[in-house]
């Protein structure tokens, strides 16, 4: 249910995502950084992921094609993604801004 368009991100998604964690909205950071790393994924490394996937899925996916540290921070995102989004338990103050941090060295959603 999560848009995976390139043209749904903003340019700069780490910086949108900042701007959402310092706003408060917390879990609307980590899903910018969740949904633009299966962008990233889907359209630029070209791992097909179905409607019906779910995250660990994603994650079984990614390992395919993802160098292994890269594969970690997908790991971490993803479970910072699920607290948030099913437990509404977002990460402490140092964690979310870490994992907005490290997006741009595993990550690009530019098509």
């Amino acid at each position: 249910g999560l848009d995976v368009r390139p043209a749904s991100l903003p340019d700069d998604i780490p910086a949108a995502a900042r701007a959402l964690w310092l706003q408060g909205q917390r879990i609307a950071a980590l899903s910018l950084l969740y949904r633009a790393s299966l962008v990233s994924l889907l359209h630029q490394r070209g791992v097909a992921l179905a409607p019906s996937y779910t995250e660990g899925d994603c994650l079984r996916a990614a390992g395919a094609v993802l160098p292994t540290e890269a594969q970690r921070y997908l790991r971490r995102l993803t479970d910072a993604w699920q607290h948030a989004a099913y437990a509404q338990r977002t990460p402490s103050d140092d964690v979310g801004p870490l994992l907005i941090d490290e997006f741009s060295l595993h990550f690009s959603a530019a098509s």
